[in-house]
């Protein structure tokens, strides 16, 4: 009896069948895009919040900022730890603790009859965003095949990069019918949601390393990440008469505790016990795509951070009116990583030379087993660009502005023409992390199984 032969697609036909996600696997996506797109919406709403905030709890500027600064500090304390926290246990457990710290943060808020109990359940939002943020990343890249990895990837990326974009627009449209305390009702109800469904759908396989954690690295990046996204900070806001620790002191004891921290860690993975692992960093593809990233990061958000400020200050816009001026940029964002979506798809090598996919093309390098201490090492890079797109931001607009104010110009346009001071070197910076996304070698494939991993 003869073979018959098959069609030339059918090979084609049946790795794509073979590749097609479960329904499972798409709800517990849906729920991890859910999650992470509400704990983000979450940290950028307060910013718009604050004056309001204020008004009613009758704290300072000064003070105030403390629920933004300490958000920031927290998750910086945090994020390094989440690698050990998914190795340690099961990433559905580790999901269900971090969207439960979230939920008891926001009914704290909610409840909150001063500044002090405000700032705790901030505080505890915090941990639990600076958990599920990095853990969403990882859970995905290990739920899809590496075929739709991009696609996916790209999907999540969307609800990392619109969600900044979106909350000036959605807390604005709040805080002009209600009170602060009704953007933390209105997050409520969609963490339960995402915290019942994905405790009972995210089911990633995995085998939990029973390791003990170094008290030593936890102190050290306690230190040393906290010293330096505090400092950058409080540079930034130009508010160093205010602040309790100089931000220059604050940023040279992170200069000197982090690089004691990763030395530290360089000592303990060779024992398989990092709490932060180095190994991803051997990895060429994703140490160029981190600094992409972090060029990226800083330049763009420099300019969403500047952006409501000189439309508020300059052009007198309501809270509302700055939201939804922004929210274009928001739905331009959207569009772009669809598009890079469908260009993953039809070409998996173009997400490796694309800069707006510099964190799947990262993440997608590296050895299952160090996934997630790559996506804790890129949530830790957001959070110090995160701090220092605001101190380079706005020390730019406040030198050129008070160069204009100098010369006889008045306040309000004299901060319009600083932002665009900013503006100016932020395109400059592009052009170069543009550069360098280019001729950035293509991974091939197998690369991302290259780095050596001690597996007991």
């Amino acid at each position: 009896m003869s073979d018959i032969a098959m069609p030339s697609g059918a090979g084609t036909q049946t790795r794509v069948a073979r590749e097609k996600l479960a329904p499972e696997a798409l709800i517990a996506i849906a729920v991890l895009i859910a999650s992470t797109f509400t704990v983000i919406l979450n940290e950028m709403m307060m910013a718009v919040a604050l004056p309001q905030v204020m008004v009613d709890l009758g704290i300072t500027a000064s003070t105030g900022q403390w629920l933004t600064t300490g958000y920031m500090l927290t998750m910086a304390v945090v994020i390094p730890a989440t690698g050990f926290l998914t190795e340690r246990f099961r990433m559905r457990t580790v999901y269900t603790i971090a969207l439960s710290l979230f939920t008891v943060g926001t009914l704290i808020a909610i409840v909150a009859p001063g500044f002090s109990v405000l700032l705790i359940g901030r505080i505890v939002q915090a941990v639990g965003t600076a958990i599920a943020t990095p853990l969403a990343f990882t859970a995905v890249t290990a739920l899809v095949p590496q075929s739709r990895r991009g696609q996916m990837m790209a999907l999540l990326t969307v609800a990392t990069s619109t969600a900044p974009a979106f909350g000036p627009a959605i807390a604005g449209s709040i805080l002009s019918g209600a009170g602060w305390r009704m953007l933390f009702i209105t997050i409520l109800p969609v963490a339960v949601i995402c915290l019942i469904v994905g405790n009972r759908m995210i089911k990633v396989p995995s085998t939990p390393r029973h390791s003990k954690i170094d008290g030593l690295s936890v102190l050290l990046s306690a230190v040393g990440f906290s010293g330096l996204v505090y400092g950058l900070a409080s540079l930034g806001e130009g508010s160093a008469e205010h602040v309790i620790v100089s931000p220059w002191l604050a940023m040279g004891v992170g200069l000197v505790f982090v690089p004691l921290f990763a030395g530290r860690q360089l000592q303990l993975q060779k024992s398989d016990r990092a709490l932060l692992d180095m190994r991803p960093f051997a990895n060429r593809t994703f140490a160029t795509t981190a600094i992409i990233a972090m060029g990226f990061m800083t330049a763009a958000g420099g300019m969403m951070t500047l952006m409501p400020v000189m439309l508020q200050t300059s052009y007198g816009l309501t809270p509302l009116q700055t939201g939804l001026f922004m929210l274009p940029g928001g739905l331009t964002i959207d569009r772009l990583y669809r598009c890079g979506r469908v260009v993953f798809s039809v070409h998996p090598c173009s997400r490796h030379t694309h800069p707006a996919a510099a964190r799947n093309a990262s993440l997608g390098a590296l050895n299952k087993h160090l996934l997630p201490h790559g996506s804790a090492i890129m949530n830790t890079i957001q959070q110090l660009t995160g701090a220092a797109r605001i101190a380079i931001a706005f020390s730019i607009m406040t030198s050129a502005s008070a160069a204009y104010v100098a010369g006889g110009e008045a306040l309000a346009p004299s901060m319009a023409h600083g932002a665009q001071q900013y503006y100016l070197v932020a395109c400059f910076m592009v052009i170069g992390i543009l550069f360098i996304a280019l001729v950035m070698p293509k991974t091939k494939a197998g690369e991302g199984n290259s780095v050596p991993v001690a597996i007991h």
